[in-house]
């Protein structure tokens, strides 16, 4: 299900460069990266988002701009790509119900560094909507 073109279904996203690529509609987007000592930090996994491929429970990844780095990925399952000079390892659950995921991550730079932690994604802008009554 992976394809090497990328549409745009949202032009807010699109720029000159990208007038070739659609990204899902669905997409569970990293909203939070923390350290293993559990501090909250900002790195290049921060907006990348996974997207259902199939019916299959598989899901795709992709950085923040919508370029493919992974498809076929099942919840559980160790996947890695590089980006930003580094090589990532992740590690996700998925919630599909909710469509939110959650795993641990780790990058190796080009200068011997490592990092690992943990992520949590969600979709949607992030709020929770409560349920009201009119008069």
């Amino acid at each position: 299900m992976s394809s090497d073109k990328i549409d745009y279904a949202d032009d807010s996203r699109k720029n000159d460069a990208d007038d070739d690529k659609i990204l899902p509609l669905e997409q569970i987007t990293i909203k939070e990266v923390r350290l293993t000592d559990g501090t909250k930090i900002t790195n290049e996994l921060l907006e990348c988002f996974f997207s259902p491929e199939g019916s299959a429970g598989d899901y795709m990844f992709f950085e923040q701009d919508g370029v493919e780095k992974g498809n076929s990925i099942k919840g559980g399952m160790y996947f890695e790509f590089k980006m930003a000079d580094k090589i990532w390892v992740l590690k996700t659950n998925f919630h599909a119900k909710e469509m939110k995921a959650h795993g641990d991550w780790h990058s190796f730079g080009p200068d011997d560094t490592d990092e690992g932690g943990t992520f949590t994604a969600q979709a949607g802008g992030g709020l929770e909507t409560v349920a009201s009554a009119s008069a």
